[in-house]
């Protein structure tokens, strides 16, 4: 089953009955889970960040690498465990499945793992924030444009589930239909401050 605005926005009626916000972190810290490891057949890159990689861009945004771990701290319990994900991996133009639909611009195939600490708000504020409405592309002349959800692969093929529970591991796609095939991905979320971005 694909990931649709209508869960993001069943999501967002959710996040109000939980207190404080959500922040995402661009350096590791002691306690958090450990991603799934990644498939043999998936070439990524490291599954740790250097401490520089915590530096925001000009956009507000933590810059990673393919294979490279991001971090949501819950705010309700810092100390409890955060969750955790990871792109390991991006498909360009796969060819569609059978009863897909063509992409209006171009298909993009995210290879996601991901992992949940002890803490079920950091875990839902994961869920809510891993959906195709949260990616965009900033093109070569600087210009951002929203990501729309692909449908043009399989969609019983790995797909991330619709929510995350605590102390968790899972690996998924997520299926984007993009104006450009090369530029910035961007991941903002409402639930979170700042973001993520990784060259492609």
């Amino acid at each position: 089953m694909r990931r649709t605005a209508t869960a993001l926005a069943i999501a967002a009626a959710a996040v109000a009955v939980l207190a404080g916000c959500s922040k995402n972190t661009g350096s590791d810290t002691a306690g958090q889970p450990s991603l799934p490891a990644v498939p043999a057949t998936t070439q990524a890159g490291p599954t740790t960040e250097a401490a520089s990689a915590a530096e925001t861009n000009e956009r507000g945004r933590v810059v990673k690498q393919l294979g490279e771990t991001a971090s949501i701290i819950s705010s309700k319990d810092p100390g409890a465990g955060n969750a955790t994900f990871a792109i390991d991996k991006i498909d360009a133009d796969p060819k569609c499945f059978q009863y897909g639909t063509k992409p209006k611009g171009h298909t993009l195939v995210l290879h996601v793992r991901a992992a949940t600490g002890s803490d079920q708000h950091a875990a839902d504020v994961l869920g809510w924030t891993l959906t195709a409405s949260n990616f965009s592309i900033v093109t070569k002349d600087g210009v951002t444009k929203q990501a729309d959800m692909g449908m043009c692969t399989d969609p019983s093929d790995d797909q991330l589930p619709y929510q995350f529970g605590p102390n968790q591991k899972f690996t998924g796609k997520i299926e984007l239909d993009v104006p450009e095939l090369s530029g910035i991905l961007a991941l903002t979320s409402s639930f979170t401050s700042g973001g993520w971005e990784w060259k492609f």
